[in-house]
């Protein structure tokens, strides 16, 4: 008996990398799989890859940006194996610049694979899923980008839009037994291999994230009726770490008697709540600037 027998799980994105693990792993647990991609061999042939070593599973090309290849997607469900109960939304691409070099189609791209592709599909599945009232799950994608990464404005835009919507539709979709979490996983892929500068920090990365397999368990329990407790949670993973996200709130506040004018915040505010910032940044350095943001001159263009 596997942990996810009976169920049916989407998976987009899962020609690749994580999505792929993702996939071989729910196969592994029991459940059928659709893999879902854009590219259709690599999809057809993760199902194959499923199938091979035991499991059930289909592949389709889905292009996830177009928001009817969510209902497509419940539809394929349906048609393979009569139901869809879970959808991890995993298909992401990437457009890295600095802020000053982003063009209206890398914040598009990133926008409509991400952010709407999510959304498309969680709202398919809801919809199957009341109309069932059978409960469900969603788990959607996330990054410690979206905590601030230079390089992807764009990417950590739309991966903190995510959390918030996980928080959000968590809420709304309980009482129809629907559980929706999120991941932020880290595993050595072809997208991480991207920010390695040489073959020996390429080493040390892959060997200090892990491989695309450490962080699949995660995405099995929260589909799994054992995570039936779970729901508006980002749990983030990689290699042999799995840690919970805090969500958004305010802290260290202070008052002024009769509301706070410039003056009272320029006198109080750095000794007071400002007393300590919040680290900015995915990688949680000490707040830097208390001295001042200073100007850097830019090298002259070379000629």
């Amino acid at each position: 008996m596997g942990m996810l027998d009976g169920k049916v799980v989407a998976v987009t994105g899962a020609g690749n990398g994580l999505g792929r693990s993702y996939a071989m792993a729910l196969g592994a647990a029991g459940a059928s799989v659709i893999c879902s991609d854009i590219d259709a061999d690599a999809a057809r042939l993760v199902a194959a890859d499923v199938v091979a070593a035991g499991g059930e599973a289909t592949g389709r090309a889905d292009d996830v940006g177009r928001w009817a290849s969510g209902e497509d997607i419940v539809a394929g469900a349906i048609d393979a194996y009569g139901k869809l109960d879970a959808v991890v939304n995993n298909a992401g691409v990437l457009r890295d610049r600095m802020m000053w070099n982003l063009t209206e189609s890398d914040l598009d791209d990133v926008y409509n694979v991400h952010l709407k592709g999510s959304f498309a599909t969680s709202i398919a599945l809801v919809k199957h899923l009341r109309a069932r009232a059978a409960g469900g799950s969603i788990v959607n994608v996330t990054s410690a980008a979206h905590q601030g990464h230079p390089g992807q404005a764009n990417y950590s835009a739309m991966k903190g839009a995510i959390a918030s919507m996980t928080y959000t539709i968590a809420m709304e979709v309980a009482r129809f037994g629907i559980r929706v979490n999120a991941i932020s996983p880290m595993a050595w892929t072809g997208m991480t291999m991207t920010v390695a500068k040489d073959e020996e920090s390429a080493r040390r990365m892959a060997e200090r994230i892990g491989p695309p397999e450490r962080v699949a368990p995660v995405i099995v329990y929260l589909v799994s009726d054992d995570a039936a407790w779970v729901s508006g949670q980002i749990l983030g993973a990689s290699n042999d770490r799995v840690s919970l996200l805090l969500h958004p709130r305010e802290s260290r506040h202070s008052y002024c008697v009769g509301g706070w004018t410039p003056e009272e915040l320029a006198k109080r505010f750095r000794s007071g709540t400002g007393a300590a910032l919040e680290p900015c940044g995915s990688t949680a350095v000490e707040y830097q600037w208390y001295d001042g943001i200073k100007l850097q001159a830019e090298p002259a263009p070379a000629h």
